[in-house]
């Protein structure tokens, strides 16, 4: 798993159509034909990418809404965007 540098700017792929249903977003990809359904967690995090920011900026984000220590979501974070950006649900840029 590559890690996502805190200074990278993240951002949703515009190629791609959500919608929440029942409180959680759902993604469909035309190109690569696919859905892709994320939690409550996945949910908030695609709400925070409404526009780009850098992967400190949304941990600092969770950090507000969720009582967690950032030591303990990292890797979990890391893995998960990780995951969308595999399925180009998110772009990362490097800066």
């Amino acid at each position: 798993m590559n890690s996502i540098a805190s200074t990278s700017v993240l951002r949703r792929n515009p190629n791609l159509v959500s919608s929440c249903i029942n409180d959680e977003v759902v993604i469909f990809d035309e190109d690569q034909g696919f859905y892709f359904s994320m939690n409550q967690v996945g949910t908030q995090i695609w709400n925070f990418l409404d526009q780009e920011k850098s992967l400190r900026d949304l941990s600092e984000d969770l950090l507000r809404v969720y009582d967690i220590s950032e030591s303990s979501y990292e890797r979990d974070l890391q893995g998960f965007l990780n995951q969308l950006l595999e399925k180009k649900i998110i772009q990362v840029e490097t800066r």
